[in-house]
C-alpha cells in the first residue's frame, strides 16, 4: 500500500487493515537487497575473504546473492588485465588471474559474480585519457575487433576455470553509468559521438561474451546514471538494443536482459518521487520499444553527503533515518517491481568483520518477507506530524503459515521528534492448530538494533568535531574514517559495547484472535522507527 499521507478525517488516528484472504491474488515478494558493489578487485576479495568461513554470508547476511565487480576488465594500470598495461607493443600479455581469483573467492562463499566489463584498457585506446573523477580511461577502443578479442579471451579464461554450466547463472554488465562523461567520452567529447561509441562498445562486448559462452548462456545488461542528467539520453541506448543495427553482427538489436540505474539523495533520507521518476524513465522506454521483460535494478546509490555537505562514505549513515528510508525504499521496490538494489557496505569495516549497520538489519528484516504474498490493505487517518511518512507493507507466507507486517515512520528532518501511533488490524485470520498465535516483534530505532546513540554520546563527551573525521561526522565506516589515532583507539576499546547496543533482538508474546477473526496490533512508531511483526501459525479464515 502507499504510505499514509491523505487524511480520512481530520484528527482521526492512523489505522491500517490487512485482509489475510487476499494473499491468493497478491504479488510474491522477492529478495530486493541481493547485491554488493565492489569498487575494484583488491585485497578484500583477493585475500581478506579467505580469512572467513565459506558460510559467512549464509549465516550473517543471507540476503546477499551476488557481488558486482565494477570496471573489472580495465580502465587504468591497476584494472587492466595485462602483465604490462603500458607496453603498447603487444596485447598478447593478458593476465586474467586477479579476475579469476576474485570469482573463485566469490563462488567459494556461495555467491554469484556480476562482472562489469570496462573500461577500455589503456593500450587498447589510441589516446587514452584518465578522467579526474574516477581515474579510469574515458576513451573508446581504437580497434573494436581487438577489444572484442580481449573480452572474448577473458570470458574463455573464466569458462576454462568454472565451466559454462556454472557461468550460466552469472551476470555481466557493460560499463558503469554509460551516459556519464566522467566514465566514458568519445575523443571529440560530443554527445552523439559518445553515444555511438558506447552502443558500438556494447554490441562488440555482447558478441564477444556470446561467442565465448554460447547463445543462451549469457545474462547481460547496462547501467545508466539516470538519477542525474547525462551527456546523452540514456533511452537512446535502449532504443538501439531493441531496434538499432548491431555494429558487430549487422543484425537488428542486441541482447539486453536488465537495465540498472544509479539512485542517490543529496543528504540522508529518501526521495520517493525522485526514485520513481528515475525508474519510470528507463521502464517506460523499455516498454515502448518492446522490451517489457527487461529487469530493472539499481547498481549503485544511497547518499551523497552528510547534513553538513561533506561527502559521506560509505554512502549511508547509522542515524536511525537510514532504516526508515530503506523501509520506504523496500516498499516502493515491491510495489513497483524493481528487482534489486546494490549496496556498498554491510558493516563498519565493509563486508568482512565489524558491526552490522542498521541498514543491514533492515535488509535482514526485508529478507524475512521473501516468498510472502502481498495483502490488500485499507487505511485511514492522518499522522500526528504531517511531515511523517507512515508506511505499511504486509505479506503472508502460506507455506510456513506466517503473516508479516512491516511498518515505518520516516521524517526527512534529522531532528524529527514525533511518535506515531497506529492500529494495525488483520481481518480473516485464524490460528492454525492452536487457540492463540505468537507475535514476534522486531524493532529498529534509536534504542533498538542501532549503536548510533551511544556513539554520539561518546563523540560529545570527547568533544570530537568535524576535524575528527576524514570526511563526514555521519559516517559509520569506523574506525577507518577517524582522522586521529587516539579516536580510533577509543573506538576499538568500545567496539564490543557498540556491537552489543546494535544487536537486533526480537520479543515474543502470545495473543488471542478475536471471535470475529480479527487481530489488532496497537503500534507505536518512534521518530524514524521501523517495526516488523511476525504472526504465526495462522491461516486465512473463510469469508463470513
Amino acid at each position: 500500500m502507499a504510505a499514509l499521507g491523505v487524511c480520512a478525517a481530520s484528527g482521526e488516528p492512523l489505522r491500517v487493515t490487512v485482509d489475510l484472504s487476499s494473499a491468493k491474488t497478491g504479488k510474491t515478494i522477492a529478495n530486493k537487497f541481493s547485491d554488493i558493489n565492489v569498487w575494484m578487485i583488491d585485497s578484500t576479495w583477493l585475500k581478506t575473504v579467505a580469512d572467513y568461513p565459506d558460510d559467512y554470508f549464509k549465516r550473517r547476511f543471507p540476503f546477499v546473492e551476488r557481488i558486482q565487480l565494477m570496471a573489472a576488465t580495465g580502465g587504468n594500470a591497476a584494472r587492466d588485465l595485462f602483465v604490462n598495461p603500458t607496453n603498447r607493443a603487444t596485447t598478447a600479455d593478458t593476465d586474467f588471474r586477479p579476475l579469476i581469483k576474485a570469482c573463485e573467492n566469490i563462488r567459494a562463499k556461495g555467491l554469484k559474480p556480476m562482472i562489469k566489463t570496462g573500461w577500455v584498457p589503456l593500450k587498447l585506446s589510441a589516446n587514452p585519457r584518465i578522467g579526474k573523477a574516477f581515474k579510469t580511461n574515458l576513451r573508446p577502443p581504437c580497434d573494436y575487433d581487438a577489444y572484442y578479442a580481449y573480452i572474448r579471451t577473458a570470458a574463455e579464461a573464466l569458462k576454462a576455470r568454472f565451466g559454462v554450466e556454472d557461468m550460466r547463472s552469472w551476470s555481466w554488465g557493460v560499463g558503469v553509468e554509460y551516459e556519464n562523461k566522467d566514465w566514458f567520452e568519445a575523443e571529440d567529447g560530443r554527445p552523439e559521438s559518445t553515444k555511438a561509441a558506447y552502443c558500438k562498445l556494447y554490441d562488440y562486448t555482447v558478441a564477444a561474451l556470446t561467442d565465448a559462452l554460447g547463445t543462451g548462456n549469457l545474462t547481460v545488461g547496462a547501467h545508466s546514471m539516470t538519477v542525474s542528467e547525462g551527456l546523452w539520453d540514456e533511452r537512446d541506448f535502449i532504443e538501439h538494443c531493441a531496434k538499432g543495427i548491431n555494429a558487430k553482427t549487422g543484425e537488428t538489436g542486441t541482447q539486453l536482459d536488465f537495465l540498472a540505474i544509479s539512485y542517490y539523495t543529496k543528504v540522508p533520507g529518501f526521495d520517493s518521487e525522485k526514485f520513481l521518476k528515475a525508474i519510470r524513465t528507463v521502464r517506460e522506454k523499455a516498454d515502448q520499444v518492446g522490451l517489457a521483460r527487461v529487469k530493472i535494478g539499481i547498481d549503485e546509490g544511497r547518499v551523497l553527503d552528510g547534513w553538513h555537505n561533506r561527502v559521506l562514505y560509505p554512502r549511508e549513515t547509522e542515524h536511525p533515518i537510514q532504516a526508515a528510508s530503506d523501509a520506504r525504499l523496500f516498499q516502493l521496490m515491491v510495489e513497483h517491481d524493481v528487482d534489486y538494489f546494490s549496496m556498498w557496505r554491510l558493516t563498519t569495516r565493509g563486508v568482512f568483520g565489524g558491526i552490522p549497520a542498521v541498514s543491514t538489519h533492515l535488509r535482514s528484516l526485508a529478507f524475512r518477507m521473501v516468498g510472502s504474498r502481498t495483502l490488500a490493505e485499507t487505511s485511514s487517518g492522518e499522522p500526528a506530524d504531517p511531515k511523517d511518512i507512515v508506511g505499511v507493507l504486509s505479506g503472508f507466507d502460506a507455506g510456513h503459515h506466517v503473516l508479516r507486517i512491516l511498518a515505518y515512520n520516516l521524517n526527512l528532518d534529522q531532528r524529527a521528534q514525533s511518535r506515531e501511533s497506529a492500529a494495525l488490524c488483520v481481518d480473516r485470520v485464524k490460528p492454525r492448530g492452536r487457540t492463540d498465535v505468537t507475535v514476534r516483534t522486531w524493532r529498529l530505532d534509536a534504542d533498538h538494533g542501532n549503536w548510533w546513540k551511544p556513539w554520539q554520546a561518546d563523540i560529545a563527551a570527547r568533544h570530537m568535531g568535524k576535524d575528527a573525521f576524514k570526511y563526514s561526522v555521519w559516517t559509520f565506516a569506523l574506525p577507518s574514517e577517524l582522522s586521529k589515532s587516539a579516536d580510533a583507539a577509543f573506538w576499538k576499546s568500545r567496539e564490543a559495547d557498540y556491537g552489543k547496543a546494535g544487536e537486533m533482538r526480537p520479543s515474543e508474546e502470545q495473543r488471542a484472535v478475536n471471535p470475529d477473526g480479527t487481530l489488532t496490533l496497537p503500534t507505536d512508531l518512534p521518530p524514524e522507527g521501523v517495526v516488523l511483526y511476525e504472526i504465526f501459525p495462522v491461516e486465512a479464515a473463510s469469508a463470513p
